[in-house]
């Protein structure tokens, strides 16, 4: 079986982090790839991956490099 894949664009982020989204856009990629990985663990799931994504370029690479120091 292949690895979960966990989601979170800056399109479509969810609307509990629309305050911290106006403040920065990266946290809060980061804030709800995080969201899902905390469900999944609970679960006792593992096995996924994470991908954030932004259409603008250094804020994306922003959240990974935020992710990658939380993860």
């Amino acid at each position: 079986m292949s690895a979960m894949r966990i989601g979170a664009n800056s399109g479509s982020l969810p609307k509990h982090l629309a305050d911290l989204a106006q403040h920065d856009q990266a946290e809060a990629l980061v804030e709800a790839a995080l969201e899902e990985v905390r469900v999944l663990e609970s679960l006792e799931y593992y096995d996924f991956k994470i991908s954030v994504k932004s259409s603008h370029v250094p804020t994306m690479i922003r959240a990974y490099r935020m992710l990658s120091d939380k993860i």
